[in-house]
């Protein structure tokens, strides 16, 4: 990566592109909810996508908002579902028995709004 983090004061925008491996399937929306994406647990993703194409890993592609200024090193993300049948069934659900997951986490930043650069952290 030869590109640092755009200046964090100013309104940037860009993605964050999560694998998760092994695959978590897409949770149920009649019975988990709908899946939402939060930064700082409050302001909403502008786009949230949870690919399970490929068997071996779950792509989750995460869209920043663009009205937002991000002045922090560290950006909290969450994701969860919003309209679960019952409290106990609110988030993602994991495998029943202990699970290594392995989570790859890049993070890109839309100068030219098309391409993404890869931006690493300093």
């Amino acid at each position: 990566m030869n590109y640092p983090l755009p200046q964090t004061n100013v309104l940037t925008y860009g993605k964050f592109v999560l694998y998760i491996y092994p695959q978590i399937p897409l949770p149920s929306s009649l019975i988990n909810g709908v899946l939402k994406c939060y930064f700082f647990n409050t302001i909403p993703a502008k786009t949230l996508q949870w690919d399970t194409s490929n068997p071996a890993y779950t792509l989750v592609t995460i869209n920043t908002p663009e009205t937002t200024s991000f002045q922090y090193s560290e950006i909290p993300i969450t994701i969860t579902t919003e309209g679960a049948l019952n409290d106990s069934m609110i988030g993602i659900t994991i495998a029943n028995k202990v699970t290594r997951y392995r989570f790859e986490l890049n993070a890109f930043t839309h100068e030219n709004g098309t391409t993404p650069t890869e931006v690493y952290y300093t």
